[in-house]
């Protein structure tokens, strides 16, 4: 992911890494055309990014040459983020989860906080809004109450 903090709010996702046995860390393109995309990132992300842009630019500082990751946000080992999130949620008495359950449980409050599919699609990267109808169809009962108190709202 490549983010640019000009004011745009926008992270625009262009590249994936990868450890392959044998071959080390792999930087390439992602898998599909609806992988590679923008998204826009909430106010509070941003002050997070920001905060460790600056912790990156010493990093980057100190080791001079030495630095290797170009302007990529995450310059950890790409299996090194799996085994940090894991002690992370132990060390916090949270329910152990994969980051890819984060990744659905976002997703999910997305839905329930009444983004509309098409937008939750575009930003989990799925090709098609199909896809994502069919993976949290059980979300559309929760939207159909929803709708059913927002015409009450309207209408008494």
């Amino acid at each position: 992911m490549t983010f640019h903090l000009n004011g745009t709010k926008i992270a625009k996702i262009t590249k994936t890494a990868q450890y392959v046995s044998g071959k080390g860390i792999i930087i390439k393109e992602p898998k599909t055309a609806s992988s590679r995309r923008e998204v826009v990132l909430s106010d509070g992300i941003i002050k997070i990014l920001k905060e460790w842009k600056k912790v990156q630019s010493i990093e980057k500082f100190k080791l001079g040459e030495e630095w290797h990751y170009g302007d990529r946000v995450f310059t950890m080992h790409p299996d090194t983020i799996s085994s940090w999130f894991v002690n992370f949620m132990e060390r916090n008495n949270l329910p152990r989860v994969s980051l890819h359950k984060l990744r659905s449980g976002n997703i999910t409050l997305q839905l329930y906080m009444g983004v509309d599919v098409k937008t939750a699609s575009v930003r989990a990267g799925h090709a098609n809004v199909g896809t994502t109808m069919n993976i949290y169809a059980y979300m559309q009962k929760t939207a159909n109450y929803q709708a059913a108190s927002k015409l009450d709202e309207a209408l008494l």
